[in-house]
């Protein structure tokens, strides 16, 4: 049996066990925040998901504050704290789908040289409703 780690795993930990006729296989490893370069700009992530701003307004040409943020590893040490009021059923302790520490606050500078904050969550958060439809998930940069 070939397993293959996904490049998002840091220090990955593979263990197999054979009991009879069953074969259990354990992935362990480090998940965190990184940038991605993709066809127009880059992207946020956690492990393999992907992340978009909350009712963020109109940012195509945003960019994303996070370049002196990476560890060794490249992983971003962004906060998740204060967790917003209106997250009852997309992230925290109620949450039926949510990823413990996906969900982060992100500095971006806006068109207009402006800084925002804003909440950046997983777009699987929002398989049941169109949230996040028209949300962009491409950044022009980091800076």
């Amino acid at each position: 049996m070939k397993v293959r780690v996904p490049s998002c795993i840091k220090k990955p930990e593979l263990s197999r066990t054979i009991n009879g006729d069953k074969v259990k296989v354990v992935l362990k490893g480090q998940l965190g925040h990184r940038i991605e370069t993709c066809p127009k700009g880059v992207m946020l992530t956690y492990g393999p998901l992907i992340l978009a701003p909350f009712a963020a307004g109109p940012c195509r040409n945003a960019v994303l504050q996070v370049q002196d943020k990476a560890d060794s590893d490249g992983f971003l040490q962004l906060s998740n704290k204060p967790l917003p009021m209106w997250s009852y059923f997309e992230e925290g302790p109620g949450t039926r789908c949510g990823v413990d520490e996906a969900a982060v606050n992100v500095p971006v500078k806006l068109a207009a040289n402006e800084t925002k904050e804003l909440r950046f969550v997983p777009l699987c958060y929002y398989t049941s409703n169109l949230t996040l439809w028209d949300t962009p998930i491409s950044f022009a940069g980091v800076v």
